[in-house]
């Protein structure tokens, strides 16, 4: 399942209108579409989480701080929604399996949950690299597909976290980075406003510090925050 926000779609006529359109060359597979109207309070968002659940957004925070391995001031590039965006630390070492985001942000007084808050896409180097990867099969790629299809744990099922496919987030906790969760893959066509619940309620310390790692180059974010606000009704 995949959730989209559309905060600029607009009844016409007492209805909703929506085109599905392919923009690239590639077989897309639509097995189920549905709208989802939610109603809200005015001056908040509402983002799905990958499992369906809403969240309000009512006071995004920055970050205090953002940096990655090769670059120690990223923070210009991540607290605004514009054209600005990290998109892997291009100047490392060719032998740079990960990129990694670190993010830091003040924590109020009293507070068990967060809420991370992501504007980003994946980039089109990560479609090129499992396009090279699967033409590595030759004239023998349809027949591993369709073991594939038979077998489901024909692929180890850890497979794209390894590869770091999917953005994974990691929260530091206790001097060591303790691992959260990760967001699906959003394609590189265009920025998805993303969401994810975060429990802090065990973590004592009076910031927040995350991780968020992923294939070298295969993620581009463009916007960073957490919100504190329990969700609304």
């Amino acid at each position: 399942h995949d959730y989209m926000a559309l905060p600029g779609l607009h009844a016409s006529e007492n209805e909703y209108r929506i085109k599905l359109t392919n923009q690239v060359q590639e077989i897309q597979y639509t097995n189920l579409a549905e709208l989802c109207v939610v109603d809200h309070p005015r001056n908040t968002e509402v983002l799905a989480d990958k499992h369906g659940m809403y969240h309000t957004v009512e006071h995004a925070q920055s970050p205090l701080s953002a940096s990655s391995e090769h670059n120690p001031d990223l923070l210009g590039l991540i607290t605004a929604k514009d054209s600005l965006r990290y998109s892997g630390d291009e100047g490392a070492d060719l032998a740079q399996s990960h990129d990694a985001l670190y993010v830091d942000f003040a924590r109020p007084a009293n507070t068990d949950t967060a809420k991370l808050i992501l504007k980003a896409k994946n980039s089109f180097w990560l479609d090129y690299t499992l396009g090279q990867f699967f033409n590595l099969f030759g004239n023998r790629y349809d027949q591993w597909y369709d073991k594939q299809n038979r077998s489901p744990r024909a692929l180890e099922p850890n497979w794209p976290l390894q590869q770091g496919i999917p953005l994974s987030v990691y929260l530091k906790e206790n001097g060591a980075w303790k691992y959260v969760d990760y967001f699906e893959v959003i394609g590189p066509m265009a920025d998805r406003d993303v969401i994810m619940p975060l429990d802090i309620s065990a973590h004592k310390e009076d910031k927040i510090e995350l991780k968020l790692e992923c294939g070298a180059l295969f993620w581009e974010i463009d916007y960073v925050a957490l919100d504190y606000t329990a969700d609304r009704e």
